[in-house]
């Protein structure tokens, strides 16, 4: 997959992630809304398979997805990448709020990496996974624990 597929596609994904603080959840709904918002107005074709991708990720629906956008000028547009990141920096900017900072749920067939995240605070979990079937995870330098600004 090319990086501005990855980034559109990890958009989708990190818009969907439930189970976060209300703060959280605003931020990254906001900031989704108006990604979503220029799918639906300027990309209709692509809708379908993006909300198959919301309701469930899967390495297959993120293989159509990605299809789909090769074959669309959405791939091109400069707002539309700048509201992905836009998305993609506020899922990073509460990732390590509250108690869990990667939620997986419903996933069949999916990869995914999970690189240099550091979760502060006692009590803290780093990954939870409901209803995975056959996903795979590369954990790199994943520390959980020790003290907020260490």
């Amino acid at each position: 997959m090319e990086p501005i597929t990855t980034i559109l596609i990890n958009a989708i994904v990190a818009g969907a992630v439930k189970g976060l603080s209300p703060a959280a959840e605003k931020a990254i709904g906001d900031a989704y809304a108006g990604f979503r918002r220029l799918i639906v107005d300027g990309y209709h074709k692509l809708v379908p398979s993006v909300t198959q991708l919301e309701a469930q990720d899967s390495a297959g629906r993120r293989a159509t997805l990605a299809e789909d956008l090769q074959a669309s000028p959405a791939r091109n547009d400069e707002k539309l990448l700048a509201a992905a990141r836009a998305v993609i920096d506020a899922a990073e900017q509460y990732a390590n709020e509250g108690s869990l900072a990667v939620l997986v749920r419903k996933t069949r067939e999916a990869e995914f990496e999970i690189e240099n995240l550091r979760i502060a605070g006692g009590g803290n979990k780093g990954l939870q996974v409901d209803e995975a079937e056959t996903a795979k995870f590369k954990i790199r330098n994943l520390d959980v624990g020790g003290k907020a600004g260490n």
